[in-house]
């Protein structure tokens, strides 16, 4: 028998629904744990350093079957495939869809929607979220600073703990940075979920973003 480390796992990313201009939004679940984490790529489609990192983590992940009992994550590879493709934030109706989940105050711009869900992107993570009710969510951004970031629900106070140990990265309350109609608002205020923003560096090269982030 070939060990493990030294075999060879391929994947295909799952069409779980379609965007508005008819792209795949992709998923992929690896493992069978008892503890569901859902990592989501940024709802903001210009951040192309999200959807890296959210790939890299699925081969790292797919690589290491002995730990498969352990695990149990869903990744969604990038939840506005049509902003991806136009390098755009908003989606091919121009709402920025991380404003577009129920939003505590009156909606102020067409930017956010005409109303909650109004988009079929968040009508898509809503019902990810619903079906596949993950007790931890991981919503993957990219930021312009140097150094990397993670904000982390109460909830979450036990991963909080554990990040603080990464000299890379500034650790903060989420609560404390929450905008109505994130995504986030929506898993902490409506679902009660740990939830964790997590930002790493735009940089021009690929690889040393995830060296540098892999182990966070």
């Amino acid at each position: 028998n070939v060990p493990a480390a030294q075999q060879t796992w391929f994947f295909r990313w799952e069409r779980y629904a379609r965007s508005t201009q008819g792209r795949p939004i992709e998923t992929l679940q690896i493992g069978n744990g008892p503890f569901r984490t859902l990592v989501l790529g940024s709802l903001h489609g210009s951040e192309a350093m999200a959807v890296e990192v959210v790939e890299q983590l699925a081969t790292h992940l797919g690589k290491s079957p002995d730990h498969w009992h352990e695990i149990n994550v869903l990744l969604v590879r990038t939840p506005n495939p049509d902003g991806f493709a136009n390098r755009n934030s908003l989606n091919a109706r121009g709402v920025d869809l991380n404003r577009n989940f129920p939003n505590s105050a009156a909606l102020q711009t067409t930017r956010e929607g005409t109303s909650a869900f109004s988009e079929v992107e968040s009508r898509t993570v809503r019902e990810l979220l619903a079906t596949y009710r993950p007790h931890r969510i991981v919503h993957v951004k990219s930021t312009r600073n140097a150094t990397g970031w993670a904000l982390c629900s109460r909830r979450a106070d036990a991963t909080a703990k554990f990040l603080i140990g990464f000299r890379n990265l500034r650790v903060g309350r989420l609560e404390e940075h929450l905008v109505s109609g994130s995504v986030e608002s929506y898993a902490i205020g409506t679902l009660g979920l740990e939830t964790i923003t997590l930002a790493v560096p735009n940089r021009s090269n690929k690889e040393t973003v995830w060296r540098d982030y892999r182990n966070a």
